[in-house]
Formats: C-alpha cells, sequence, structure tokens
C-alpha cells in the first residue's frame, strides 16, 4: 500500500537558519530557493513529508501584498507534489519582484528552482 505525501511547513527560525546555513541556493528572477538534506530539520516531522518554507521580507511590500504572496506560492508547491523530493527541505525566499509576478509565473520559476536543486543530489 502507498503512503500518502503530507506537506509540513517549517516554523520555527531554527529550522529556517539552519537550512540557511548548511544548505545549497538556488536563484531565479523573484525567488530564492534554499534546500537542504539536513536530518536536523527533519527531525520534528513523520518520514512521508515534504518539508517546506516560505519568508518575505517587509521590504516586499505590505502585510496585504506579502500574504497575497505567500498564498500564490502555497498553491504552487501544493500542485508540485510530484516532483518534490521527501529527502529534502526547501524554503522559497521571495524578492521584490515577485510581487508583479501572476500564479503561473511564480509556479514556472518555481519549478526551474526546483529542478536545478534536484541536480545537486
Amino acid at each position: 500500500m502507498a503512503m500518502s505525501v503530507q506537506l509540513q511547513t517549517l516554523k520555527w527560525h531554527k529550522e529556517f537558519s539552519i537550512v540557511a546555513q548548511f544548505g545549497n541556493v538556488v536563484f531565479s528572477h523573484s525567488i530564492i530557493l534554499q534546500h537542504t538534506r539536513l536530518c536536523a530539520v527533519k527531525k520534528r516531522f513523520p518520514v512521508n513529508s515534504i518539508i517546506y518554507g516560505i519568508t518575505i521580507s517587509k521590504r516586499v511590500g505590505g502585510a496585504v501584498v506579502r500574504n497575497r504572496i505567500k498564498r500564490l506560492l502555497r498553491i504552487a508547491i501544493k500542485n508540485m507534489l510530484p516532483i518534490l523530493r521527501q529527502d529534502l527541505c526547501y524554503i522559497v525566499v521571495c524578492k521584490r519582484r515577485a510581487v508583479e509576478k501572476s500564479l503561473d509565473e511564480l509556479r514556472r520559476e518555481l519549478v526551474f528552482c526546483i529542478q536545478r536543486a534536484h541536480k545537486y543530489y
């Protein structure tokens, strides 16, 4: 019987710091994707889970703008479950240019970054 994959989000600053410190980085026009295989982050999550986090600075815009971008990125990530790997932790960092992007444009950039990230392993 196949196990279903769960999406889990990073919530603690320490987890974000570990991925940023020990992970690799992929850049695109409006997002930065940080990724790592570190087991220290995965300890509190179930085995069959894909772990991700989204971070966006106040410099990008007000709360409404930041929440809109995070909402679009969460939708894009949920649509990409088949290409995400369970052995990696992902962090999506938004740049100012993400404000101008639609869901399809963000999805394309995220696919590009994920494919480049998977070449590391």
